[in-house]
């Protein structure tokens, strides 16, 4: 989930302003990651109503506490039974989820980040290992953002 990528990705959130109108699949918010930049999609159309300027504050709570002080932005959304349609749900998304990560670990394992048993060491993010040569491509694969990716 983006609570858990939050919680263990990004230095800097660079979210939209208040006010701002986002478009379902269009970049929406983007986070820095070791000098990366990786944009995220809007999930729905509508306007920006609040922005959670904490999300950029050092701490814990993204992981801890992510519904109470881990969101990023509240949004007003029209028609959102028409935008909810162009969104996987259910065993869909499920099994959508697991190729991914299939997938994802694939991508990982080709960067062979040693393992404990190998002398490696526990990572907070796994994305910061990933070899550069594999950022955008990754960025394309896993967030559908091929554009948003060469265009950062």
């Amino acid at each position: 989930t983006h609570t858990e990528i939050g919680g263990r990705l990004a230095e800097i959130w660079n979210l939209p302003e208040k006010g701002q109108y986002l478009h379902q699949g269009s970049k929406a918010w983007s986070a820095e990651i070791d000098g990366k930049s990786l944009a995220f999609l809007a999930p729905v159309s509508g306007e920006v109503m609040q922005v959670n300027e904490k999300v950029n504050k050092p701490g814990e709570f993204r992981q801890t506490d992510p519904y109470e002080n881990g969101w990023f932005m509240l949004m007003r959304v029209p028609s959102l039974s028409t935008h909810l349609k162009n969104l996987l749900t259910g065993k869909i998304a499920y099994t959508w989820l697991q190729h991914t990560v299939d997938k994802l670990n694939q991508l990982i394992s080709a960067d062979t980040i040693p393992v404990l048993a190998d002398g490696g060491q526990i990572k907070d993010c796994f994305l910061r290992e990933i070899a550069p040569q594999n950022w955008h491509g990754m960025a394309e694969e896993f967030l559908l953002s091929k554009e948003l990716a060469h265009n950062e």
